[in-house]
């Protein structure tokens, strides 16, 4: 019984998951952001599930907080070439670095 539930909830969620995406797709419609450099970074780890939100997330804040800077995504490894494009074209200039690209030293590395 508790298994049909986690299946049903798990089913819920990709639906709910999809008609948010679907509603979010105006945001690709939108003109791209053009920060500026001057010495602030903004650095956001991004997997492929969350683009489009991510996206909406950077447009907003550029629009109401976000004074220049320079905009680093850290892909988690799922993001797709198409990703990757759409996030180049809404947000330029931006520079998109691999997880594994990443020095970690002795701290821990992947599911972190």
């Amino acid at each position: 019984m508790n298994n049909i539930r986690n299946k049903l909830i798990r089913i819920g969620n990709i639906i709910q998951k999809r008609r948010f995406n679907n509603r979010c797709k105006e945001v690709l419609k939108t003109p791209p952001i053009q920060p500026c450099k001057n010495g602030v970074l903004i650095l956001s780890i991004l997997r492929h599930a969350d683009m489009l939100m991510y996206l909406i997330s950077i447009k907003s804040f550029s629009k109401y907080y976000y004074i220049g800077g320079e905009i680093v995504i850290l892909n988690d490894g799922t993001l797709t070439t198409n990703d990757m494009e759409i996030l180049r074209y809404h947000v330029r200039p931006l520079q998109i670095v691999n997880i594994d690209q990443v020095k970690t030293n002795k701290c821990p590395k992947g599911g972190c």
